[in-house]
């Protein structure tokens, strides 16, 4: 039964940090994937409540309140991110909703607006893909029966040696005819001094064993004469098996998780064993799968653990950066009313994102589809319907970031071509192209984004200048978060 419980948790170790950092992991993950998302993503569903100023420098400002349904969700942060509740509500997640209104060159208000944005793709989402990659199963497969066997071994030797200590100290009490330093003598002989104390007071499994030798102990000394035990007694056995497991190899396979996960995040071992595990074991098993990775080293990545896991700490982050390059399809609308000019505006576009690899992957390329139409209602003068197709060709490049991946600079480069199907305003023509350039930067993932567009009328030869700013009301986690923008 022992033996089968340190092998289970062994194999279930070795599985999750090999396999498990996909779905299942949802809150962690979650702040990976912003992390490591792009101005643009961000920008088209956001994850946050958002609040946007955009053409600050302008006489027409206004400003959008962003925020996904999720994240309007009014369970606690607790539910909302556990596993099942995050991957069954995915429709929210990829939902925002949007409210905003304008400002004239007076600050006064003069328009109001509300729309929508869902994503139909996020494939690019590793929160809810799967992050598994069949490519190191045979690696996992090979780690997880040297890591059970390792763990194996070391039971089934601890479990030996404490046959023999518990043997010899029962039959030294045998032959002396006195049993009154029974549990100063098994417990010192066989636990760990962390858990002397509290073993026979908290531990009641270990209390049904240590009473059923204590017995045989006592029994045998009213004999006369009074008989040994010996090493195929079951009582002792079964003591000896309970305490290899519980107080040695349990302890070290529950640590493995943190030490593993260490390696992976620095690419060294730490410099000492996990808190609450006898180092004598730690470092038997270190050696053990030391050992057994070697004697397997044409198949596996490196001649010990730390190499091991560091190499499937990079294929994952590999795996995980080729999925967050992976396009997403947004469709928007939103319905504009003005108290002067153009008194209703509907605008619905559709919106490809598609990133790319370089040499950094925290540093993407990004190309950027956008098709859109526009229809307004202007009552100030003879054209009263007024229709606007519009077509986006960009490319943008992260530049900077820091060390989670969070994009802290971006560049954004777009030509955009204007094709209006009705009767067109005096001195506008029916076709216009508009190349455009805007910075995005912000100094920390914990600050908010200035993003800075110039952009030039080709057919009147003019620039036109914008500036917005943008700020994250609530961290992905539920919290609040005046930092960490996206535009």
């Amino acid at each position: 039964m022992f033996q089968r419980l340190s092998l289970l948790i062994a194999a279930a170790l070795v599985m999750i940090n090999a396999k498990g950092q996909g779905p299942a992991n949802a809150t962690p993950m979650l702040n990976k994937a912003d992390a490591g998302q792009t101005f643009q993503r961000q920008q088209s569903v956001t994850n946050f409540v958002q609040a946007v100023a955009n053409n600050l420098t302008n006489t027409s400002k206004n400003v959008q309140l962003k925020a996904s349904i999720f994240a309007l969700n009014w369970k606690d942060s607790a539910t909302k991110y556990a596993s099942e509740y995050y991957l069954n509500h995915t429709f929210q997640r990829h939902t925002q909703v949007v409210l905003g209104g304008g400002l004239d060159g007076n600050s006064n208000f003069n328009a109001f607006s509300a729309g929508f944005s869902h994503d139909f793709l996020h494939h690019n989402d590793v929160t809810e893909v799967n992050t598994y990659n069949a490519d190191m199963q045979p690696i996992y497969d090979l780690l997880n029966s040297i890591n059970a066997s390792a763990i194996d071994d070391i039971q089934k030797a601890d479990s030996a040696t404490f046959v023999m200590a518990i043997l010899n100290e029962a039959n030294r009490m045998i032959a002396q005819r006195d049993g009154s330093d029974f549990e100063d003598a098994i417990i010192q002989k066989t636990i760990p001094a962390a858990n002397r104390e509290s073993a026979l007071n908290e531990d009641s499994t270990l209390l049904t064993f240590y009473n059923a030798v204590k017995q045989d102990v006592a029994v045998s000394i009213s004999k006369n004469p009074a008989p040994g035990l010996n090493a195929t007694n079951n009582d002792i056995r079964m003591l000896a098996a309970l305490i290899a497991v519980q107080y040695y190899t349990q302890p070290l396979t529950l640590a493995l998780n943190g030490y593993l996960t260490s390696i992976m995040k620095s690419g060294k071992a730490p410099s000492g064993p996990p808190d609450n595990v006898d180092p004598e074991t730690f470092n038997r098993y270190i050696a053990a799968v030391n050992k057994g990775i070697q004697a397997k080293a044409s198949a596996l990545p490196g001649k010990n653990i730390t190499q091991v896991y560091t190499y499937i700490q990079q294929q994952y982050t590999k795996h995980v950066n080729a999925i967050k390059l992976r396009p997403s399809l947004t469709l928007d609308y939103n319905y504009t009313y003005n108290t002067s000019i153009i008194q209703n505006q509907h605008n619905v576009s559709l919106t490809l994102l598609w990133g790319f690899y370089c040499k950094n992957p925290n540093h993407p390329w990004e190309l950027n589809l956008a098709v859109s139409d526009s229809a307004t209602t202007d009552t100030t003068h003879l054209t009263t319907n007024h229709n606007v197709y519009t077509g986006q060709l960009g490319i943008s490049k992260v530049f900077a970031s820091d060390d989670n991946g969070a994009a802290l600079f971006e560049a954004n480069l777009t030509l955009e071509y204007d094709h209006t199907t009705s009767s067109t305003y005096k001195k506008n023509n029916r076709d216009n192209y508009f190349p455009t350039l805007t910075l995005q930067a912000r100094p920390s993932a914990k600050s908010p984004w200035i993003s800075i567009a110039a952009k030039r009328d080709m057919n009147h030869a003019n620039f036109l200048g914008f500036l917005n700013v943008t700020f994250n009301l609530t961290n992905p986690n539920g919290g609040s978060d005046k930092g960490a923008g996206a535009n």
